[in-house]
């Protein structure tokens, strides 16, 4: 895959851990950012999202680590985020996992 150019900010604090890292591990800070964001990837790589319903709205989340990436009043547009980020990533927007319909337990 052919790299494309990005520039970024970011505060400082997060600046002096990617250069504190790029030190240590004697890398440029682009290789640092990159293998920070791999990490990220491989932990939870968004093939996978799930459409909870919390307190009225509806949560795009993460199965595999359970962190929630964004509330929406409206489910179908819940659905329709969690599959946009699915595509985006090469999974198929169909396996987002709708747990709206699940009856709590008794």
């Amino acid at each position: 895959m052919k790299p494309f150019p990005m520039s970024i900010r970011m505060p400082a604090d997060l600046r002096a851990y990617v250069d504190a890292l790029s030190a240590l591990t004697q890398t440029s800070l682009n290789a640092s950012i990159i293998s920070m964001l791999q990490e990220r990837m491989d932990a939870d790589p968004l093939t996978r999202l799930q459409v909870i319903e919390r307190r009225g709205r509806y949560t795009v989340s993460s199965p595999y680590t359970e962190r929630a990436y964004g509330s929406f009043a409206d489910r179908r547009d819940a659905m329709t985020k969690a599959r946009t980020a699915i595509e985006k990533v090469g999974g198929d927007p169909d396996s987002v996992i709708d747990q709206t319909d699940v009856a709590p337990a008794a």
